[in-house]
């Protein structure tokens, strides 16, 4: 990924150049194909090139408009063809994306944000109003962040600069904590108070005045496709997925993909070869990538993953991830401005830069969303609960009867669970939410918990949309959360690149009918019969792999008495966020086989870590 940066001091004065440069140094490993920078007294803005595609290493940005306009573009434009052929330009056209997206703003404002189909983070400078733009895809796999004090604004596509760039403490966002405990936070929010994130499918006006949030873009609910048949609902489906891996494949070079032997990345994979072999695809060639860990008993992904290798006739890189999970604190050397990195994160993205760096891959494919968006989690509820919003009583009764012999569970507990999806109390959904909070949060920190978790969402009786169409967007904002707590532009010499998240084919998936997608013993429906002829059968049909539990409680034992020394008076304690007594309790019990808050117990050694950074570092605000 490209970097984006850019200060404006909202008094006038002119940009310290210091403070840009400071900005450039930090973020270098990340833009390795030179630095350009515009400045105009009280605005500076510079951009770190990574190239990707053929046409970005002929482009210079910051871009300047004839109306004197200054953009930057991070991204990858998928229906430049389309906008081209709107702006009444040559579909040959030799402009690059930048120059493209340049010509759609000038002619359309800001009502190109919702024509812009791509993965994509966009900052725009209008010198004549005196107005910063920020903006990015709808489910925001590009990164975009800002702090606007009282006399300067702060832009970047990465956290690091914005945090580090004047060395000083920063208070703690509890909310972005207690998300992040439980789940993941909110796409909005950081771990630092005054810094923003551009929230997925929006943009951001920052004036002198303020800054203001607007939604460009969301999907049509009156919008659906139906057919006669399955054959043609699968046909669709397969030129949708088919067209979602051409644009990712989209790369004057070789791209490296995941191989994790589950359906989602070996779909992507096999896919990719038949695009590539039919010369669909402007990659050169496909790499894979797989994990392995052969300490876990329940997880051996190699009978799958190697099943695929056999089909392309190419064995890929294999990483034996066995002692992978690291509680220690990060080498000095590394900066951890996120509590989701630490010794173990920096370790694998250390190997994987390596890998790609090696191979001469900048691009990876990522299975991420699959689960989400194609039914890989078995539930009714939706579907049910659609058939009650359309009072079909009838189809409802037997749809009842026949998930009910499926699924093994009484057709009244069907019943009692779409009695508590439809309900308007938050307390009775998280009641039964299998993220619930975590019996060592303090008390009062853990009502600030129950807003910032994303798990309580109720159907609305009268929504536009279906009750399913209300689960599929649900899903969509829990993967913008994941996406933006990871923040993937932290791998250096590496754009991710999300297949299942293109906006096209989610658009399609939310409009057809969700019996399509999932029905009664058979997950994923429409993907296994659309990818048939395309995925071999035994990786196609497989049951879902099974959860890894071994790893966690060997580190907990290996790390016992580091933690018993890092949770002696805790950071986290002291400022509000758990109850050491309930926590030792808690870890205790889960050394001992109680997995329940297993993922946040985790996750809470984690925030204890980076706090502990974060003062050595003189960054946390005095307790």
């Amino acid at each position: 990924m490209s970097v984006q940066a850019g200060l404006w001091n909202l008094d006038e004065k002119p940009v310290e150049m210091g403070l840009l440069s400071k900005m450039r140094e930090i973020t270098l490993r990340l833009a390795p194909d030179g630095e350009h920078s515009y400045l105009d007294l009280s605005v500076g803005m510079t951009y770190g090139a990574f190239h990707t595609t053929a046409d970005s290493r002929v482009e210079t940005q910051p871009c300047v408009s004839s109306s004197g306009r200054v953009l930057m573009w991070d991204g990858r434009l998928d229906n430049r063809a389309e906008i081209l052929s709107e702006l009444r330009l040559s579909r040959s056209s030799s402009l690059t994306d930048c120059e493209v997206v340049m010509a759609a703003f000038d002619q359309w404002g800001v009502r190109c944000f919702s024509r812009l189909v791509g993965d994509w983070a966009f900052s725009v400078w209008d010198p004549k109003k005196q107005i910063l733009l920020l903006s990015k895809d709808f489910v925001g796999s590009r990164s975009l962040f800002y702090q606007r004090t009282a006399n300067r604004v702060v832009w970047c596509t990465c956290l690091d600069p914005i945090v580090l760039l004047e060395g000083r403490p920063w208070r703690i966002n509890d909310e972005y904590v207690a998300g992040f405990i439980v789940s993941y936070p909110q796409a909005h929010l950081t771990p630092y108070c005054g810094i923003d994130a551009v929230p997925p499918g929006c943009w951001v006006e920052i004036t002198k005045a303020g800054a203001t949030t607007h939604r460009y873009w969301d999907f049509d609910y009156s919008e659906k496709i139906r057919y006669r048949t399955d054959f043609e609902y699968e046909q669709h489906f397969r030129h949708v997925f088919g067209q979602a891996v051409a644009r990712r494949l989209r790369s004057d070079g070789s791209v490296l993909a995941e191989l994790s032997g589950g359906v989602d990345s070996s779909s992507i994979v096999c896919m990719a070869d038949l695009l590539i072999a039919n010369g669909v695809s402007g990659a050169k060639r496909l790499d894979t990538v797989s994990y392995f860990d052969e300490q876990e008993p329940s997880w051996d992904e190699r009978p799958y993953f190697t099943q695929i290798e056999t089909k392309r006739g190419r064995t890929g890189t294999h990483i034996d991830v066995s002692g992978g999970l690291n509680l220690a604190p990060v080498d000095a050397a590394d900066s951890i401005v996120l509590p989701v990195q630490n010794s173990s994160t920096m370790m694998f993205r250390h190997r994987l830069s390596a890998l790609m760096k090696r191979n001469g891959n900048r691009v990876l494919l990522s299975g991420i969303g699959g689960d989400e968006v194609l039914g890989g989690v078995t539930t009714p509820i939706p579907e049910l609960a659609n058939l009650i919003t359309r009072l079909e009583l009838v189809e409802f009764c037997q749809k009842l009867k026949a998930w009910s012999l499926k699924t093994k569970k009484p057709w009244i507990r069907l019943i009692y669970d779409l009695c508590v999806a439809f309900s308007p109390i938050p307390e009775l959904q998280s009641l039964f939410s299998r993220d619930s909070a975590p019996p060592w949060l303090d008390r009062t920190f853990a009502r600030c918990q129950r807003r910032s978790s994303r798990d309580y969402w109720g159907y609305l009786l009268f929504s536009k949309a279906l009750p399913s169409q209300q689960a599929f967007q649900h899903a969509l904002s829990a993967l913008a959360c994941q996406i933006a707590c990871n923040q993937p532009s932290d791998i250096s010499g590496c754009e991710m690149r999300y297949p299942y998240l293109d906006r096209d084919l989610c658009v399609y998936l939310n409009s057809i009918p969700r019996e399509q997608i999932i029905r009664p013993g058979q997950r994923r429906s429409l993907m296994r019969r659309a990818l048939a002829e395309i995925v071999p059968s035994d990786v196609l049909n497989r049951k879902r792999k099974g959860f890894v539990a071994r790893r966690p409680l060997v580190v907990l034992e290996d790390h016992a008495d580091y933690l018993h020394d890092l949770f002696r008076n805790p950071l986290s304690s002291r400022v509000g966020y758990i109850d050491a007594h309930r926590f030792s309790e808690s870890l205790y019990k889960t050394k001992h086989g109680y997995m329940r808050h297993m993922n946040s117990l985790i996750r809470s050694i984690k925030i204890e870590v980076w706090l502990k950074y974060l003062e050595d570092r003189r960054l946390l605000e005095a307790l």
